[in-house]
């Protein structure tokens, strides 16, 4: 708004003249009242809107802090998407990530390819805005997975293993790039959130306190924890999904320690 457009709306509607003569000082004082009250305004809404600036300013540096661990590209769209509709994406897209069951085992193109497509199919359901970037979404997962997998030592000293299974557990990381032990901590979280996966024959149900638990069976002889299953997702492109059903043996026995350790640390 101008200045002339203020002090006529001012006027209006104040019911203000100044061409009555007989009130010439009290109308100077008067339009002059309008012309600082108007930069009064001005400077509250230019002081507004730099405050404004700065809280989002410090809010994008807050989120940058917990997506640092993406390239910057990643992190300028996620910035940019946050801006816009005022929500995490990486964080709707770590959970769908996260319920994907042979995410951490992908080491091929023919098996992010097939990721990809699920990945984007679940996420526009209930994000359409991202179905504009379908790129961002693939290379955001792919760095989630070398996040992940990062952040998870890859020692396997704590568990209580053969050295034969330790061996293998560093072969397939070397040779494939998979850290089995990350893949193991995320895909119990994902089996023991799900007891419909779980035959009934695999089941321990007791009751406390009035209330039925039902714990898994870990020292069941057939596919223990439904690695069947997830192990046919994989192509074989490379042999690794040839390699992880040879030693299925190994991966039960990763699981049944890290199962272990779930329950120490859940005490």
């Amino acid at each position: 708004m101008k200045i002339e457009e203020y002090i006529k709306l001012r006027k209006t509607y104040e019911g203000f003249d100044e061409t009555e003569y007989k009130n010439k000082e009290d109308n100077i004082r008067k339009l002059i009242e309008y012309i600082f009250d108007f930069y009064k305004i001005l400077e509250d809404d230019q002081s507004f809107q730099k405050n404004l600036q700065l809280k989002e300013l410090r809010r994008n540096v807050n989120y940058q802090y917990e997506i640092d661990s993406f390239s910057e590209d990643t992190q300028r769209w996620l910035i940019k998407l946050f801006n816009q509709y005022n929500v995490k994406v990486n964080r709707k897209l770590s959970i769908v990530l996260d319920d994907i069951d042979y995410f951490l085992l992908i080491s091929d193109e023919k098996d992010w390819e097939k990721l990809s497509y699920s990945l984007f199919t679940e996420v526009i359901r209930k994000q359409a805005y991202l179905s504009e970037y379908p790129l961002e979404i693939l290379s955001f997962a792919k760095e989630y997975y070398g996040v992940y997998s990062k952040n998870t030592s890859l020692s396997s000293f704590r568990y209580q293993i053969s050295l034969k299974s330790k061996k293998f557990i560093k072969h397939v990381y070397n040779e494939y790039g998979i850290n089995l032990v990350a893949w193991a901590k995320s895909y119990l979280n994902y089996f023991y959130s799900r007891v419909t996966l779980w035959p009934v024959s695999h089941r321990i149900e007791t009751e406390k306190d009035g209330k039925r638990i039902v714990q898994y069976n870990m020292n069941a002889n057939r596919d223990v924890f439904a690695l069947k299953v997830v192990l046919e997702k994989l192509s074989d492109s490379n042999g690794l999904s040839s390699l992880l059903k040879k030693n299925k043996k190994i991966l039960v026995e990763l699981l049944r320690e890290e199962s272990k350790q779930l329950k120490i640390t859940r005490k």
